[in-house]
């Protein structure tokens, strides 16, 4: 198993009513990648309002995929759409 070195990647960056940013993308995950969001607030500082302490991440796949976010879009209600990819590694 690889050590974790704190990859982070984002693919796609979305901005909401209430000039927050959402940026979304992988993150490594002992040697893998998860799918991930962060939410920042117009100052640029983490929102630690949403997810766990700012962040969002999500493995949808097998724990041998890879996986990340290449589009986000916001609906008129403030939920998020996200789309992205797995592949095995």
């Amino acid at each position: 198993m690889a050590a974790n070195v704190g990859l982070d990647l984002a693919e796609s960056v979305v901005v909401d009513r209430h000039e927050r940013i959402l940026a979304g993308g992988s993150a490594d995950a002992d040697g893998r990648f998860d799918l991930a969001l962060a939410r920042h607030r117009p100052d640029g500082s983490l929102d630690r309002r949403f997810g766990v302490a700012g962040k969002a991440l999500a493995n949808v796949g097998p724990d041998s995929t890879d996986e990340g976010l290449a589009g986000l879009a916001l609906q008129p209600d403030g939920r998020i759409l996200a789309g992205g990819s797995t592949a095995a590694t």
